[in-house]
């Protein structure tokens, strides 16, 4: 694209004005699609972000008259919203009266949470806005008088029902990771118009291998935070006798700086590094034993999980929100339960000495799938403005299920627009069912959702801890988890169940399971019924067996 691209990006602020997640990623897309890219920040200082026009907000400028002003300038046909700073929900209006089609990201919980991370000031996870949003008001006021409470919520921007609106008129919702999906849609988010793209891109070369030992060290990147885990970690490292240095990025005042260093025990160093810019971040992860995320609220995802594991540093977090998606336990990470000081002492123990272990962290294998996701979600959001610029139906949907509904289509002998009114049913509503077509769609469907993943993640982890090099997935339906598992290394290979499942498999590139394939390991769905002893006696081979449940899976 040139400066005359159709699209145009907006973004709170973009690197160098500010250096947090949301930024980077917004100067990061704007580079990857050679995009306009509107930054809201009131530094009125412009901005350099390689590849793209950047439209900076002028000196004594608003928000709004910078948000016309680029409309004006750039005249676009489609506009990303990353982020929208002091800019109220009900500005994206203006491009619903322009007639131009907008995606909204929706990369935290900022449209229904000001803080946004649903975390009361309680110190606990927060169930979501009262009405009007002085539930909201009143947990930010920390406590000052109740007459405080109204300014509040103006000072904040904070209107739920003007976000519904907004929501409302966007073609596509795009969020960070399957947990925030599933939150969107409990909070009556329309699941057809979802999409997951991590908020990261691709890099351009894999960083070069070290010969040198790594530290004894974690980076840590929370401050002095409840919600962010910063007492949990203490905790950990209070049981943790042999010494871990830690190194604190990120702003932290001088008395955050003493409360943290209070809070850890004096035998574990702690080194206060501030701000970074993301090459000084590399090299600081690139010497270290391990990044810990050791949050306590429902994290969205955790651009610092992949940074690590790009630098081939174990990432350490709780396994909560978006991370156990991402993160299977001994493979491209170590997860901790929540509100476990000693499960997330054991995991940095395992982190830090994982070369220890025979079959620990394989850092080829948890970087080769971070540039996979990068790159997969870029693809999508290419993909998306394609269909978007050419005005074409249902563009989410086939963004976020484009293979799988071309396969059921396909396999059942649909047309698109009937395969895609299966798939919004499912979406929308998935039971019991025997129907072919019904059952596809609605197995298409829960393979898009957080639980379906974790499960699949944690049976990932029995295998690698196993050693297990092959598995028969039963009731393999439309082959989500072969498909997964020989993402990871695997032969999968999918148990034909309802033939026309089968077929969609296949379509999908699942392999199905023919003569003379001896699998080491057994995984059943919950829909598998079958006799186990008579599965053992044809394949003496299989060691283990994982079976999914509702509540996760269980090794029988």
């Amino acid at each position: 694209m040139s400066e005359a691209s159709p699209l145009l990006l907006v973004a709170a602020a973009a690197p160098p004005q500010a250096g947090d997640d949301a930024a980077l990623y917004a100067g990061d897309l704007a580079t990857a699609l050679a995009a306009n890219l509107l930054t809201l920040s009131p530094s009125g200082v412009p901005p350099s972000v390689r590849g793209a026009r950047v439209v900076a907000r002028r000196p004594g400028e608003s928000a709004r008259q910078a948000w016309f002003r680029a409309l004006d300038e750039v005249q676009p046909r489609l506009v990303f919203v990353l982020g929208m700073g002091e800019l109220p929900p009900d500005a994206l209006l203006e491009l619903r009266e322009r007639e131009i089609r907008y995606a909204l990201f929706m990369l935290d919980y900022q449209q229904i949470c000001p803080t946004r991370r649903l975390w009361h000031r309680s110190q606990q996870v927060c169930g979501g806005p009262g009405p009007g949003g002085v539930k909201c008001g009143w947990c930010v006021s920390a406590g000052r008088s109740l007459f405080e409470v109204p300014a509040h919520i103006f000072a904040l921007r904070h209107y739920p029902h003007y976000w519904e609106t907004a929501m409302a008129g966007a073609e596509a919702l795009v969020v960070a990771s399957r947990s925030l999906r599933d939150a969107w849609i409990a909070h009556q988010a329309p699941p057809e118009r979802l999409i997951v793209v991590p908020p990261i891109v691709p890099r351009a070369e894999p960083p070069p291998p070290s010969a040198a030992p790594r530290s004894r060290s974690l980076v840590y990147a929370g401050g002095w935070d409840e919600a962010a885990g910063a007492k949990l970690l203490a905790e950990a490292l209070d049981a943790i006798g042999e010494p871990v240095t830690i190194h604190a990025v990120g702003a932290l005042e001088s008395a955050a700086q003493a409360e943290l260093r209070a809070a850890i025990p004096e035998r574990h160093p702690i080194q206060f590094a501030g701000e970074l810019d993301p090459p000084a971040l590399d090299r600081l992860l690139a010497a270290a034993g391990g990044a810990v995320m050791p949050v306590r609220w429902q994290q969205t995802y955790g651009r610092m999980l992949d940074l690590a594991a790009w630098q081939g540093a174990p990432p350490i977090a709780t396994a909560i929100g978006g991370i156990p998606e991402r993160i299977i336990h001994g493979l491209n990470g170590y997860l901790s339960e929540p509100e476990d000081a000693g499960s997330l002492a054991e995991a940095i123990e395992n982190a830090l000495g994982n070369s220890r272990h025979e079959r620990g962290w394989d850092a080829a294998a948890a970087r080769r799938q971070v540039q996979t996701h990068a790159a997969a979600g870029l693809a999508k959001l290419r993909r998306l403005s394609e269909l978007l610029l050419a005005d074409e139906p249902h563009a989410a949907a086939r963004v976020e299920f484009d293979q799988p509904l071309a396969a059921a289509a396909e396999a059942l002998n649909l047309e698109a627009e009937a395969a895609y009114g299966h798939l919004r049913s499912s979406l929308e509503s998935r039971a019991e069912t025997e129907d072919p077509v019904e059952l596809a769609f609605d197995q298409i469907a829960a393979a898009a959702t957080r639980g379906r993943r974790v499960h699949l993640n944690h049976a990932l982890a029995c295998y690698h801890a196993a050693g297990t090099r092959s598995v028969l997935c039963l009731a393999g339906g439309t082959g989500d988890a072969a498909l997964w598992f020989s993402a990871w290394g695997l032969d999968a290979r999918n148990h034909e169940s309802v033939a026309e499942l089968a077929a969609i498999a296949q379509r999908l590139g699942a392999r199905p399971a023919g003569g003379g394939f001896e699998p080491e390991a057994f995984f059943l769905d919950r829909r598998a019924s079958t006799d186990l002893g008579e599965l053992r006696r044809r394949f003496p081979g299989a060691a283990a067996v994982i079976a999914e449940t509702p509540d996760g899976i269980q090794v029988l």
